[in-house]
């Protein structure tokens, strides 16, 4: 049976290299790589035959040194590439330690760590400076199960306002599924060979391998997730086609659009009625740092309340201060003109290790009543703040239960013109409240209306005035 089976097997090798197949995280998901399916029987018996039967013999190597540095490492097999690569090539480094950074941090199996090619980190970039290329909106790989398969859906966090996305009909929370006629990959071919190969007879092996060989076409004419991100966060004057699924609506969603640059200022405030402030928080970034005291400090002493709008707020990234991207600054500072300060969350950077946010408060602070609006667009960073502002602020959070996004990101450019995305700690509140879950609000209200009415800012406004 092996011999009949190795043909589609090794094609599956092939497709999994060419089609990300260990580049898990931003790329194809977390579960391609060989090192946890090998254990498995199938694949085992596969790797023995493809390598003329050496097998492991569960012995280490008298000769490795463990203690090798990687770049030591890195640069013997560039060598190796350069003078002895069959087909050619070895020359384009650039090309190879793109491939080399991708494929290292795709090995922590972590869909928030991840390696961006110099497009991919400029438009990266400027998406956190509110500068959205591609269809406007942020996009995000999320981990989910079914059937007790890992998959990885590409679905919309935020969709700006304005946007080429906005404009076609797709909403936050749409997953997307298929780009311009090809399937997005959401989860390891090697589960289909796996669940085949396993399969107990009546089927024959020639029934089997028909099956492989159709599984191939379909992985071939897919597009792995880095790709599919690509599409939808580079370019403009691009023509997409996008069919998404949205929670709660049995038929595809199908859009068509242009992509275009959508240009977003992160904070806008105006005065309400009665007196009311009103902050609209988009993005959490410098910029928005700059803004949150001139926005409302030099009218603090005119308003008796204050909403502060965090709906469709993706949050933002931890980042040296020369990146210019930097949100989590900026978070903290909302926290600190808003509350009497303190503990107001919890970091883990380490599965045991669990620390506390202290943030000082504002020399400028404003002591008036707050409420905070949200909704499913509310991530990450903006979670943190709503939940910290509702602890120690004593904030009414109002509108719909949020997101559900705990990992803060640590930002950095690297000198080759790329950039690395990587988790650097899971948000808790104060409490230690896991943010991954999303927060539920103290008043349910929907974020829109009738002819365009809030009704959550409506009950905002009413829990103020009251």
């Amino acid at each position: 049976m092996i011999k009949s089976l190795l043909r589609p097997f090794a094609l599956a090798l092939v497709i999994a290299a060419i089609y990300g197949g260990f580049v898990w995280g931003r790329t194809l998901g977390a579960d391609t790589h060989l090192g946890r399916h090998a254990r498995s029987r199938p694949l085992a018996g596969l790797l023995s035959v493809a390598s003329n039967g050496a097998g492991d013999s569960g012995e280490e190597d008298q000769n490795a040194d463990t203690n090798v540095p990687p770049s030591d490492i890195y640069e013997n097999v560039l060598d190796h590439v350069e003078h002895e690569f069959v087909l050619g090539g070895g020359d384009d480094t650039g090309r190879l330690t793109n491939g080399a950074l991708a494929r290292m941090l795709a090995s922590l199996d972590d869909p928030k760590t991840s390696y961006l090619e110099p497009g991919l980190r400029r438009a990266r970039e400027d998406a956190l400076n509110g500068r959205f290329h591609g269809i406007g909106a942020v996009v995000d790989i999320v981990p989910s199960k079914k059937n007790g398969i890992d998959y990885h859906d590409l679905v919309l966090v935020d969709v700006m306002p304005g946007s080429p996305a906005e404009k076609a009909g797709l909403q936050s929370g749409d997953r997307i599924v298929d780009i311009n006629g090809h399937w997005v990959i959401d989860y390891s071919l090697m589960v289909d060979y796996e669940r085949i190969s396993n399969e107990p007879s009546p089927r024959t092996d020639a029934e089997k391998t028909a099956e492989m060989e159709k599984i191939n076409d379909k992985f071939r004419q897919g597009i792995t997730l880095s790709k599919a991100l690509n599409q939808l966060v580079v370019g403009e004057g691009k023509s997409l086609k996008i069919t998404a699924e949205r929670p709660g609506q049995p038929a595809p969603i199908k859009a068509e659009l242009t992509t275009a640059i959508t240009d977003v200022d992160p904070v806008a405030y105006r005065v309400l009625g009665n007196h009311i402030g009103y902050l609209r928080v988009r993005q959490f970034n410098p910029k928005a740092a700059r803004e949150f005291q001139d926005a409302i400090g030099k009218q603090a002493t005119d308003i008796r309340g204050l909403v502060v709008d965090l709906r469709d707020n993706p949050g933002g990234v931890r980042a040296d201060s020369k990146t210019g991207v930097d949100g989590y600054a900026a978070a903290r500072q909302l926290i600190a003109l808003l509350t009497p300060g303190g503990d107001v969350a919890t970091l883990q950077r380490k599965p045991t290790v669990k620390e506390p946010l202290t943030v000082s408060p504002s020399a400028n602070r404003i002591h008036v009543p707050l409420v905070v609006l949200v909704d499913q667009g509310t991530a990450n960073l903006s979670e943190m703040v709503a939940a910290a502002l509702h602890d120690a602020g004593k904030a009414k959070v109002i509108g719909t239960h949020t997101f559900g996004d705990d990992v803060l990101q640590l930002f950095t450019v690297l000198n080759n013109g790329g950039g690395i995305e990587m988790t650097n700690a899971h948000l808790l509140t104060a409490e230690g409240v896991d943010l991954s879950k999303g927060i539920q609000p103290d008043i349910a209200a929907a974020t829109t209306g009738a002819a365009g009415s809030d009704p959550a800012l409506d009950r905002a406004l009413a829990a103020l005035n009251s």
